[in-house]
């Protein structure tokens, strides 16, 4: 029988903003997204606290390549190197050689970036690269690729078609005890996440397993994140319309917005995520300013 644990590999003291979801079914053992290079030796903690050690991973699999998502796979590979790790078609070159995700990440995160780590190259023999709709028996159930772009091109999210969990990267946004927000950095398409949120809805999947952050019911979340998403595009556009710029549309936002609201608090209290709202604010100006350029 399937189950699913998650390990908190938020950097340094922090807690509650990045997990790593450990899977046990009946063939392999398995953890879905990493978090960052910083946070390996809370994870191999939180695998120990399992009774287990990383030679008992069977394989990685990260939504995507982003730093907080699998920027640890490379140092897991590093010390396991019969790991392999399951990676989008678009990042797999970028785990090969992380030097231009490295520089983009620290020109948009900063200091965060700093924190999170530089991540290490993966050998070309260490990486599969998943198509849309590559599934592996589980010989309990069936894990299936679903591409899911919006957030990220390379972006994917990963089902459990049986017991119903799919682990959603940042696909469906960002939750914080119910409060959620959307992820929207440049170069955000809002079109295509919205198009990704309903492709997973039609699935009805039981669980939705967050990155950012725990275990939610699925179809609830899921229709929580589509309106989110649909609301952000177009009270954004308004804004962006209005002439406001994106200091001037954030306080506008955070003001009109609960979920907004609590995740600026939630920010701010963790000292992580940095202007994460600004630049999802910057990534929505930014595909408005594509859009109308034709």
């Amino acid at each position: 029988m399937i189950e699913v644990k998650y390990i908190d590999v938020t950097p340094g003291d922090a807690t509650g903003y990045i997990a790593s979801y450990l899977v046990f079914s009946d063939r392999y053992t398995f953890i879905v997204e990493t978090g960052p290079s910083s946070s390996v030796d809370k994870l191999l903690g939180g695998l120990e606290g399992h009774g287990l050690s990383l030679d008992d991973l069977d394989f990685i699999v990260v939504t995507h390549i982003h730093l907080d998502h699998g920027g640890g796979a490379g140092d897991l590979v590093s010390l396991n190197n019969n790991l392999r790790v399951y990676v989008h078609p678009r990042g797999y070159p970028h785990l090969n050689n992380p030097s231009k995700l490295w520089s983009a990440s620290k020109s948009t995160l900063g200091d965060v970036a700093l924190l999170y780590g530089e991540p290490k190259p993966i050998p070309l023999e260490n990486l599969f690269s998943t198509d849309d709709g590559y599934s592996i028996d589980l010989g309990d159930d069936v894990l299936e690729f679903i591409h899911t772009p919006g957030h990220a091109s390379h972006h994917m999210s990963i089902l459990l078609r049986d017991s119903g969990y799919i682990f959603t990267g940042d696909s469906a946004g960002i939750n914080d005890g119910g409060y959620l927000i959307p992820v929207t950095p440049t170069p955000h398409n809002p079109q295509k996440a919205i198009d990704s949120i309903r492709r997973m809805l039609a699935r009805s999947p039981r669980y939705a397993c967050f990155t950012h952050y725990g275990i939610y019911d699925g179809v609830e979340y899921l229709n929580k994140a589509l309106r989110k998403w649909m609301w952000w595009r177009d009270y954004l556009y308004k804004l962006y319309r209005d002439g406001l710029s994106v200091d001037e549309a954030y306080r506008v936002l955070i003001e009109e917005d609960e979920d907004s609201r609590h995740m600026s608090m939630f920010y701010r209290r963790i000292g992580l995520g940095g202007d994460e709202i600004k630049i999802g604010i910057e990534g929505m100006y930014n595909y408005f300013r594509w859009v109308e350029r034709g």
